[in-house]
């Protein structure tokens, strides 16, 4: 297939990633024959059986337009990015052709068939217009159904997904800039933006993605480093105007891809090896970068209207995702982004720990629609994630303390508070599910905290010291067994998700010492985290 740079590139191939989505199409797929296939069997001699058969009709007749519209959206941006000169993954784009040319046409025939089968029943019992005939329009049977038994429509009829809104953000904006301290405010918002951290693999599990020339543990320093040097920089410029351009991704990527590759901040001058994001050939790369700086302009121009802000933020991180300028980052510097924007906007920042994203961007075939539905949608979640960040300083009676010194290393969270005496909080979280599934491992290389049975969560052992360096030996070192604060927080199935806080109290001889440092391992031993042997670090602010 031609395109502007000559033919298709086939940068990516199958993946998990490909794998859960094809699966999950086909699993829609299949359920529409099952349920489509009982139909003929039912019997229909009443008004409420007459009812049921259309409910039941309706429902797989909508799960087939929308799992139809998905294959159809992603083969076209598949298709479109390959013209456009973008690397794309044809063994996904050939996945779903074949799965709607096995499915689709045969499972059409069924609701056809299904909607032709009563059609004179439903005709002697509702007014049914020629047009609607035409439409197999089972909504509107269903409706006129529920009136003639009395019934409310809306409760016998699948709601369709609804538009994810952002007109509800008044009441978070009235607590956030009227009831909570300003300095609250900031503990909340560091705390928040420093879930980022966990979405890079240089720093959770110590890799850069291609042929690493460090060590894990030199990799995880580096890029922790580097995060938090970033962190600094986003805080320490929050109230200062910012153009929003080209000059502002590349001074991201310049702070953190510091020492981990040369040339730190500057695009790539030319094709990856596997042809990943777009190609040089015919001035793809320059024409594509040159789009992506003109949507960054039309961001800085809506930045004081929040549903068209949040629309280019998304068609920005979109365009360079898959354009992917940088040689590595280029997922850590669009997360960043994204979240210094919504910061500069007073809106918490996002994680992005979701497979859905993933799906969502370019390589998958997902749409600009996709991603701002998604980032829409993680915002939303980020001002829960607020209000539960708050409702804890509140539970703990830090509210109107003096929180400082937030800081992170690889998914532990550490602040101190102003208090009498001083204390360190302690913050991670707990990922509970089988240990024979193979997410478990994935978890556990990325230096996550991973167990595979509840009564672990609630009696972890932690130990605990003091050091002059970073990873110096330890002294006053003590444990604490499972004294902590717990509770589940919502997360994807099968795995649940428990956040942890600990309060540990500083005495004065504490503050001879430059750093405190924790490992954390389960009551038997089974299991250690400790950070791939460097341990949890934070530095002390004396």
């Amino acid at each position: 297939m031609p395109h502007r740079a000559g033919y298709f590139v086939m940068a990516y191939n199958w993946d998990h990633h490909c794998h859960d989505l094809i699966e999950s199409l086909k699993s829609n797929f299949h359920h529409m024959r099952k349920e489509l296939n009982e139909l003929p069997s039912e019997e229909v001699s009443d008004r409420k059986s007459l009812l049921n058969y259309f409910k039941k009709l309706h429902y797989n007749k909508e799960l087939y337009f929308n799992t139809v519209k998905n294959i159809d959206d992603r083969q076209f941006s598949i298709k479109s990015l390959g013209y456009r000169g973008y690397g794309v993954n044809m063994d996904l784009l050939n996945a779903l052709d074949g799965l709607k040319t096995q499915h689709a046409g045969h499972i059409y025939w069924m609701i056809e068939e299904g909607f032709k089968r009563h059609l004179a029943i439903v005709k002697k019992r509702i007014y049914m217009p020629v047009e609607l005939i035409e439409n197999m329009d089972t909504g509107y049977v269903v409706f006129e159904l529920c009136k003639k038994m009395k019934l409310v429509p809306e409760e016998h009829i699948p709601e369709p997904p609804k538009p994810v809104e952002l007109n509800n953000l008044e009441e978070y904006y009235n607590v956030m800039a009227r009831s909570t301290p300003w300095n609250v405010n900031t503990a909340i918002f560091q705390r928040l933006f420093l879930n980022l951290g966990c979405s890079s693999m240089t720093i959770m599990k110590g890799t850069v993605g291609h042929t690493d020339s460090q060590s894990p543990q030199e990799l995880k320093i580096i890029g922790n480093r580097n995060f938090l040097a970033m962190f600094r920089e986003t805080f320490a410029n929050l109230h200062l105007f910012t153009d929003i351009n080209l000059d502002l991704l590349r001074t991201i990527h310049k702070i953190l891809s510091n020492g981990l590759v040369p040339h730190a901040g500057d695009f790539r001058p030319h094709d990856f090896p596997d042809r990943n994001g777009v190609t040089f050939e015919n001035n793809n790369f320059g024409r594509e970068i040159n789009d992506l700086g003109h949507v960054l302009w039309e961001t800085a121009q809506s930045f004081n209207h929040l549903d068209n802000f949040v629309l280019n933020i998304a068609r920005a991180y979109y365009m360079f995702i898959g354009i992917h300028p940088f040689w590595d980052s280029n997922g850590r510097v669009g997360k960043c982004f994204i979240n210094y924007m919504f910061l500069k906007k007073g809106l918490p920042p996002i994680s992005f720990d979701d497979s859905t994203e993933v799906l969502s961007l370019p390589r998958y075939g997902g749409t600009m629609d996709d991603m701002y539905i998604y980032i829409k949608t993680r915002l939303l979640m980020a001002v829960e994630d607020y209000y539960y960040e708050r409702r804890k300083l509140e539970l703990f009676d830090f509210i109107n303390k003096q929180v400082y010194n937030v800081s992170f290393d690889s998914g532990v969270y550490f602040r101190q508070i102003d208090d009498h005496p001083q204390k360190i909080e302690l913050n991670f979280q707990i990922f509970l599910l089988n240990w024979d599934n193979p997410l478990f491992n994935q978890l556990f290389e990325q230096c996550r905290i991973v167990v595979s049975d509840e009564h672990y969560t609630k009696s972890l052992i932690l130990y605990c010291g003091f050091s002059h360096a970073r990873h110096g030996g330890w002294e006053h070192v003590f444990t604490i067994k499972g004294d902590y604060h717990i509770e589940e927080r919502p997360y994807n199935a099968p795995i649940r998700l428990f956040d942890v806080d600990l309060i540990i109290e500083l005495k004065d001889y504490h503050y001879n010492f430059n750093y405190f440092s924790c490992s954390i391992v389960t009551n038997d031993g089974s299991m250690i985290y400790n950070n791939k042997g460097l341990n949890y670090s934070y530095q002390i602010e004396k």
